[in-house]
């Protein structure tokens, strides 16, 4: 329904030209980056979670970013080989309210 998914999703991606197109690019190309996917509320929520994440581990002033174990905690686990891709995976509970980013996130998903 889009109108349900207008409260979530940028209104461009909504448009039956740009749902045609998307699936055209990714039947060409098996994947496809959207950027900006989310509205600008939903953007501005989830951008300002992740940097408090990143604050609390001080990502970009004493850790960097290549270090293995930033971000891995309780709710967050690394998935996928060090060598190849690595990203985190949120394991913790949904949360409408947005308590954190991967709460937050979880909610969006369920």
């Amino acid at each position: 329904d889009m109108a349900f998914l207008s409260i979530y999703i940028n209104e461009t991606y909504l448009k039956p030209g740009s749902i045609k197109e998307i699936r055209e690019r990714f039947e060409e190309e098996s994947s496809v980056q959207l950027r900006h996917f989310f509205n600008k509320k939903w953007e501005t929520t989830i951008s300002v979670l992740l940097k408090e994440e990143d604050t609390k581990c001080n990502l970009g002033r004493d850790r960097s970013a290549l270090d293995y174990s930033v971000g891995v905690s309780n709710d967050w686990i690394p998935v996928g080989p060090s060598h190849k891709q690595r990203f985190l995976e949120y394991i913790g509970k949904a949360d409408k309210d947005g308590s954190s980013c991967g709460s937050l996130i979880k909610y969006l998903k369920e």
